[in-house]
């Protein structure tokens, strides 16, 4: 048996699961909705993922979606995976990768036809990605009013934003699509594998970054940066 384990934290629902290699199916896939605690969530579903196989050595490659999204998402599903790959690296002494995939990427995948794609950029802003037939194309940060009067209304959207922007959306004319639609992970991990064939290929990293739209800035108050007397 040879395991593929794709994690994706950037929707509400954060899913992660382990693939068949062999079957070209899906073994066991574990879900959760974002409660702010990916880090202890994605522990505890992949302890319970693992549990129904005879030794996690036999999981050979890692796909993950790096982001946009929610920095503290990204962020945890970044350390697992870039850990878990090490780990399992050392004890099987070769290259587990993890094949990357961006939100957009994944969307584009997800979805196929032509599409718009807003993504929250953190504050006021916005990621509004027009053209979605070309990987290179890069997207706009704007301010969530600037892309409400510049979306295309004939022309469908993919969005992920925090609820009352998403709100907003639904009261608009544009043509919203349900995230719950389109392809499954383990779809376009059928898809994406079938084109690849060998998880020891370059296409597969030892290491990744979080796919941030704009850096995250951490900043201390002046009581904080006060010296203690």
């Amino acid at each position: 048996m040879t395991l593929i384990f794709a994690l994706n934290t950037t929707f509400p629902t954060r899913e992660m699961l382990l693939f068949d290699l062999e079957k070209g199916d899906t073994l066991i896939r574990e879900t959760w909705e974002d409660r702010r605690d990916d880090e202890k969530q994605i522990l505890e579903k992949f302890r319970s993922l693992t549990k129904y196989i005879k030794s996690r050595a036999l999981i050979s490659g890692i796909v993950l979606v790096n982001g946009p999204g929610s920095f503290a998402a990204m962020r945890s599903a970044v350390v697992f995976a870039n850990t878990l790959s090490f780990a399992l690296t050392a004890q099987k002494k070769e290259k587990v990768g993890i094949f990357v995939l961006s939100t957009f990427e994944f969307l584009r995948l997800k979805f196929k036809a032509p599409l718009q794609i807003i993504l929250h950029a953190g504050g006021q802003h916005v990621a509004l990605q027009r053209k979605t037939n070309s990987d290179n194309t890069e997207p706009e940060i704007i301010t969530f009013d600037e892309a409400l009067n510049t979306l295309d209304p004939n022309k469908p959207l993919a969005a992920i934003l925090p609820t009352p922007r998403m709100e907003s959306l639904k009261e608009s004319n544009v043509k919203l699509l349900n995230m719950q639609a389109g392809k499954s992970l383990k779809e376009i991990l059928k898809e994406i594998l079938s084109q690849i064939k060998n998880t020891s290929s370059d296409y597969f990293q030892t290491w990744v970054d979080v796919n941030y739209l704009r850096p995250p800035h951490i900043t201390l108050s002046k009581k904080n940066l006060t010296p203690k007397k």
